[in-house]
């Protein structure tokens, strides 16, 4: 927005959008209140996190997974978010023969919750400025797997990778299934480190308007 020369100015300063890493901790008891409520259990559950929007790229979501389904019977999708597209997604699931497999689980106030019940994070964007999703994925431990056409940057963790958007849908599955058996631990070190915590953002930005009115 500013031009390399304002990010190269000394008085300029970057925060990480912080997040409440306590918050999005991985639960076992909440992962099983979740899929229980949702007919999960026993399921490997594919999720996604993010406004039904032609940058989010649910086409592709819905690719994948049903190419996912061929290899996997157990196979569930579960879709957070609503947007001026969720009908256009309905309709391709049915199409697909993959509707009964997907959870419509609309926006929430409690996303952190959501989280919990997935197995993996499926985020193929089209574009993005910087996504929090996969921040607060990566917070609650979840494997994730992005497009290229995300920033690098939210690579955190060591259960992420990002694949070509022009690449088959089956090395897409392939990628995602390989996750399928990994154990969720907490990644909060990771987070604090990459200064994503949000109190570390908050101590910081203090630090800064203190050293201004010093001036």
């Amino acid at each position: 927005v500013f031009g390399d020369a304002a990010m190269r100015d000394a008085r300029c300063h970057v925060l990480p959008d912080g997040i409440n890493c306590d918050r999005f901790a991985f639960r076992a008891e909440v992962r099983s209140e979740m899929r229980a409520a949702y007919g999960l259990d026993g399921r490997f559950v594919v999720g996604h996190v993010g406004h039904f929007t032609a940058a989010k790229n649910h086409e592709k979501i819905l690719r994948v997974f049903a190419a996912l389904c061929r290899r996997r019977q157990d196979a569930a999708l579960l879709l957070v978010g609503d947007g001026e597209l969720e009908a256009d997604v309905r309709r391709m699931a049915q199409e697909l023969e993959i509707a009964d497999r997907v959870v419509f689980a609309g926006a929430m106030q409690d996303v952190e919750r959501a989280y919990q019940a997935m197995d993996v994070f499926l985020f193929p964007s089209r574009y993005e400025g910087f996504g929090m999703a996969v921040v607060e994925a990566q917070a609650s431990g979840l494997p994730c797997v992005f497009s290229d056409a995300i920033t690098k940057e939210v690579g955190l963790t060591s259960n992420t990778e990002f694949l070509s958007l022009q690449e088959k849908l089956d090395v897409w599955a392939e990628h995602v299934l390989k996750y399928m058996n990994v154990q969720r631990k907490s990644e909060r070190k990771i987070l604090e480190q990459a200064g994503y915590d949000i109190q570390q953002t908050a101590d910081t930005l203090a630090q800064l308007y203190l050293n201004v009115a010093e001036k």
